[in-house]
């Protein structure tokens, strides 16, 4: 065998040691037993929906969750506790029961949680660890892995995980030391406590990035279900549409030309021609506007894409599962003008819009409303257009301020008395007024 020259053998080590050192490797294909129809599983937390969302899964999860941390409390506590007492041990008990409980629920609550009320669920469980000073005093710290777990799964920013997490390993430090720990015993906690923060941090994220990555797959399904409709659209009316009205032109043409001398017969097997010919027009027309009508998942998804253009941070939900078939065009055409009444008139930062059986609503962050403008009285135009089209529907438009300090407009199933249908409500907007919403096909709303 043929020697390799020692200078190949170096580059050859050399090119693989860059590839590996850049990460310059193509994506691989799944495996063959990830189902990406459904979703992948995610331990612990649960499962990923179709839809984008985490299922955390029923009572038997949650008793999984619950045994898990009883068990591993359990085993922590009393390795350290040694009492005989058996009002020592039954509050030891019943406050591991409690630690548990808590436990369990929070990883859930800490994803259901608006941002800013995540670091007080955080704090909340572990200002619950301290039930259990009486029986531990300054070693309450070995329980403070659960608590580095909550700070992880709770999907804080960066800076206020690692804050959580140094701020954690600090009071960890301090009280291993008043135990009466020294030397590497100070830091066995401190390191637990870090390593499991971020470790579980770094795993949430990736979970995060597996439902934004379902709920991109879903919005792409039915866009792609949106733009094969209009393309079916177009082709009925570009193809039909022209062969049907040259065939009725044809037949009152020739109805023209048999003249008077033509038998009855010829002259209403003519007319009959023309008069299928029309009908055969108008439902092809019909059929055409039923493929381009609105879809409200689809115009979530052009409202996303054009809200996140315009630097406008978007909450939108996960699936319009929850609403009736029969109201989803209507609350198509409800989202597409509110979302053009907030790029036009809010001056908004965030833009949230709510999907359930009885409620369609979108709130912003911007002016709000006020008494300033001066609204349109013409019919079909701004917010009284749209609350005429809701109307008949059978829902009801509501205006006023939102609870983002904004604009919120919604339409409500069987609202009596609710609010004030306004299209001055939009205040203090540029040109004082509330401008005409267009649809894409020209269509005033």
């Amino acid at each position: 065998m043929t020697p390799v020259p020692t200078q190949n053998r170096a580059t050859t080590v050399g090119t693989v040691s860059s590839k590996l050192i850049d990460l310059e490797v193509p994506v691989p294909e799944p495996p063959r037993d990830l189902d990406v129809r459904s979703g992948p599983r995610i331990p612990v937390l649960g499962n990923v929906t179709p839809h984008g969302t985490i299922r955390f899964g029923g009572p038997r999860r949650l008793v999984v969750r619950f045994a898990a941390i009883l068990a591993s409390m359990s085993f922590i506590v009393f390795a350290e506790f040694h009492s005989t007492d058996p009002w020592l041990i039954a509050y030891a008990g019943a406050a591991i029961v409690v630690i548990s409980v808590a436990g369990s629920f929070a990883t859930a609550l800490t994803w259901i949680a608006p941002g800013r009320l995540r670091p007080l669920v955080v704090a909340a469980y572990f200002a619950l660890s301290f039930v259990m000073w009486p029986l531990l005093q300054w070693n309450v710290c070995i329980l403070w892995l659960f608590p580095a777990i909550v700070i992880g799964v709770s999907m804080l920013t960066s800076a206020a995980t690692l804050g959580f997490t140094v701020v954690l390993m600090g009071l960890a430090f301090v009280f291993q030391y008043l135990s009466g720990e020294r030397g590497l015993g100070l830091l066995w906690v401190p390191a637990i406590v870090a390593s499991v923060s971020l470790m579980m941090s770094a795993f949430s994220r990736q979970a995060a990035s597996i439902v934004q990555l379902q709920q991109t797959r879903h919005e792409l399904a039915q866009l792609a279900v949106a733009e094969e409709r209009g393309r079916v659209a177009r082709d009925m009316h570009d193809i039909l549409g022209h062969s049907l009205t040259a065939i009725a032109v044809k037949a009152e043409l020739a109805g023209m030309l048999i003249g008077e001398d033509a038998s009855p017969r010829v002259r209403d097997e003519i007319s009959a021609v023309e008069q299928l010919a029309r009908a055969a027009l108008a439902d092809v027309r019909t059929t055409v506007a039923g493929y381009r009508g609105t879809s409200v998942a689809a115009e979530l998804a052009n409202a996303r894409s054009v809200l996140a253009s315009v630097g406008i941070e978007t909450e939108f939900p996960a699936t319009v599962e929850s609403l009736p078939l029969e109201d989803r065009e209507l609350a198509g055409w409800f989202v597409r003008e509110a979302v053009t009444n907030v790029l036009r008139h809010s001056g908004a930062k965030v833009c949230r819009i709510e999907v359930a059986a009885d409620l369609v609503q979108v709130v912003d962050d911007g002016r709000g409303p006020g008494a300033t403008s001066t609204p349109r009285s013409s019919t079909g135009s701004g917010l009284r257009g749209l609350a005429e089209r809701v109307a008949a529907g059978g829902w009801m438009l509501e205006t006023g301020r939102s609870e983002l300090g904004g604009f919120r407009v919604a339409m409500v199933r069987g609202a009596v008395g609710g609010g004030v249908v306004d299209p001055a409500a939009r205040g203090s907007v540029a040109d004082g007024a509330v401008d005409e919403a267009t649809t894409d096909d020209g269509e005033k709303a």
